[in-house]
């Protein structure tokens, strides 16, 4: 999807035929999918099915997000037992983007940047990224896709730069004629990290200042008049 995240929506109703209860480990598995993370929505209620579900990947290794308000019933009857043990395993985040973002970013596979031709050591983020729609697949023999393609139908997005976590053997595939070239590509270690930014304003002495023009009040459609008939 966007934002360099992937995901699926799980339904509930499937749930049962496609994932066994007491096997679940730090990785949720339905049907033939691996999730490292599964992230429920703002609820004020739980059923007892998914709560057992979110509970034991939680309690297994796995990592369990909920997002926004923290439920308080379960099957619509108080269990403040149930959630307790719940909220004890879980993250509970603020139903925010940064929040979210912040949180799968131990997980993220892949950054996205573009160089600035005028300045290779700048890259440009926040500008470019927003159009770019991704998904990464892994393969049971352990082979992954990664596709990234700009939905910009006006704006090319060039000079891109990607940065892959681990070790990969890269062959780009041609999604116009289907053909398959070797891409460069180059090794190193880097780490990721999640940055706090602060800014704080000093003024170490008054100064005196002068405006450059004028501040006039302008009433240029008043709709009232003073008992003068000013």
């Amino acid at each position: 999807m966007y934002s360099l995240l992937d995901f699926d929506y799980i339904a509930e109703s499937l749930l049962h035929d496609l994932n066994d209860l007491d096997k679940i480990g730090d990785k949720f598995e339905v049907g033939s999918m691996t999730y490292n993370v599964i992230v429920f929505p703002s609820a004020k209620n739980l059923k007892k099915i998914i709560h057992d579900y979110l509970l034991n990947s939680s309690s297994n290794g796995g990592k369990v997000t909920i997002m926004g308000e923290t439920p308080s019933l379960v099957d619509i009857t108080p269990e403040p037992e149930l959630i307790s043990k719940l909220v004890a395993k879980s993250e509970f985040i603020p139903f925010t983007y940064e929040a979210f973002h912040e949180s799968l970013l131990p997980f993220r596979e892949s950054i996205l940047g573009f160089v600035d031709p005028k300045d290779p050591l700048y890259l440009l983020y926040t500008r470019y990224k927003g159009s770019i729609l991704y998904n990464l697949r892994e393969e049971s023999d352990g082979s992954r896709w990664l596709f990234k393609c700009n939905t910009d139908k006006v704006q090319q997005r060039p000079n891109a730069l990607i940065t892959l976590k681990g070790t990969w053997d890269l062959t780009g595939l041609d999604t116009i004629n289907g053909g398959k070239f070797a891409k460069s590509s180059r090794a190193e270690a880097i780490q990721v990290t999640v940055g706090q930014t602060s800014s704080e304003l000093i003024l170490a002495k008054p100064v005196g200042f002068t405006l450059e023009d004028p501040n006039p009040l302008l009433l240029d459609r008043a709709f009232h008049k003073l008992p003068d008939d000013t």
